[in-house]
């Protein structure tokens, strides 16, 4: 298999519509294999927020802050303020440790993490990402598709990505919704 991506299909990205067939063109032998075991195609945001939500059967534990989570997947050395809600999320993590969440000369003075107060629901929020104290992130009209780059997210099959390394600044108050 490595011989064949390296050689035949070096810019290949799909087993199915692009490496199998070609090989098969190639007069290689292919067999089918059945396969028990969950598969699920990553080509889409939706594709890998799915995937990542249906590995949740059970309430995460691991947090003794006073905060609330729930169906959520949390990545390695993520920190979660008090009072902090997290729904239906993947939470990728960070890097690196930060003493109290912040890097040596971080101008931001946001830690890197989630802050407290925050509400974040139906979110992938990248690695390294900074959310301030009481933000909400939430996809409350709905919206499918948005490029906010520039504000450090994306919307994508209406689910908010929070780029990495972003930085989602406090809210002014808790009625100050960052999507609407």
């Amino acid at each position: 298999m490595i011989k064949l991506l390296t050689e035949h299909f070096p810019t290949a990205n799909d087993l199915k519509s692009q490496v199998i067939p070609g090989a098969i063109s190639l007069g290689m032998k292919v067999q089918a294999y059945q396969f028990d075991g969950y598969w699920e195609d990553m080509g889409s945001i939706a594709a890998y927020y799915r995937a990542n939500m249906e590995t949740i059967r059970r309430t995460n534990k691991a947090y003794k802050s006073k905060c609330r989570i729930r169906g959520t997947v949390v990545g390695m050395r993520t920190r979660i303020g008090d009072d902090a809600v997290i729904e239906d999320s993947v939470i990728l993590g960070s890097d690196s440790y930060h003493h109290n969440g912040v890097s040596e000369g971080e101008a931001t003075g946001i830690p890197v993490g989630i802050g407290e107060g925050s509400h974040i629901r139906k979110a992938i929020i990248d690695k390294n990402a900074r959310i301030g104290k009481n933000v909400m992130i939430i996809n409350k009209d709905s919206v499918q598709e948005g490029n906010m780059e520039a504000n450090g997210y994306i919307i994508s099959g209406g689910i908010v990505v929070v780029i990495r390394s972003a930085v989602i600044q406090m809210a002014a108050s808790s009625e100050n919704l960052l999507f609407s």
